[in-house]
């Protein structure tokens, strides 16, 4: 809120948020509706995310014990030693330079701060309990809906609590099948982080200027996205 006048980016603003870039957005949108045109949430986390996804705790719990010994690890390079991810949307170079960040202690340090603020985010942004007639995109991976245990349905839950006093234009895109409540439903075979958050934010924004959101019928995804 401070940083974007600052750095000359005039409101309102489209947010969008993955993993827990979701509650954040959800938290902004709480705290100044006025400054917030639309949202896109891209695999968002869930505001009760400990408590619906009955696997997630374990997880964060693993997560606070070893992130912390991160930053020391890096000093020494050793982080570098970890394989990095195949699955990336970016170039070589851009890649090189997100790991080169990731595997750098001040990379460690981040990682450690954010995952020990995540039950003060997840509990902020349970007060965005309307959005208003604004537009919201919804995208959801096949991997998540259906690989890990509670996350369609924390999914659906945080979403719905985000629309369900007065909700606006809705649009959900899943990789598999469009079981979030949401429409104009697009159903695609593939997609990536990337080009999901491009589409949904194109989406929104064309609600936003024009009276009928641009047609994302299953066929037309390809040249659209």
């Amino acid at each position: 809120h401070t940083l974007l006048p600052r750095a000359g980016e005039p409101g309102p603003y489209v947010l969008a948020g993955h993993p827990p870039g979701g509650p954040l957005a959800m938290t902004y949108a709480a705290r100044y509706p006025a400054h917030v045109a639309g949202m896109v949430l891209l695999d968002s986390s869930s505001p009760h995310q400990l408590t619906d996804q009955p696997d997630f705790a374990g997880t964060y719990a693993m997560a606070r014990r070893v992130l912390p010994v991160m930053p020391a690890l890096a000093r020494v390079a050793a982080t570098r030693l970890i394989p990095a991810s195949s699955a990336t949307a970016l170039s070589p170079e851009a890649a090189a330079q997100v790991r080169a960040f990731t595997t750098s202690p001040r990379g460690a340090r981040n990682m450690r701060d954010e995952h020990s603020e995540l039950r003060n985010v997840f509990t902020q942004s349970q007060a965005l309990t309307t959005f208003e007639p604004k537009p919201l995109a919804v995208v959801t991976a096949r991997e998540n809906a259906d690989g890990t245990a509670g996350w369609a349905a924390a999914s659906q839950a945080a979403h719905t609590s985000a629309a369900k006093s007065s909700p606006g234009p809705l649009c959900s895109v899943s990789t598999s099948s469009p079981r979030l409540p949401y429409q104009p439903t697009a159903d695609a075979d593939s997609t990536t982080g990337c080009t999901s958050t491009f589409a949904s934010c194109t989406w929104v924004c064309a609600r936003l200027v024009t009276s009928t959101p641009p047609a994302m019928e299953r066929a037309a995804l390809p040249s659209a996205w």
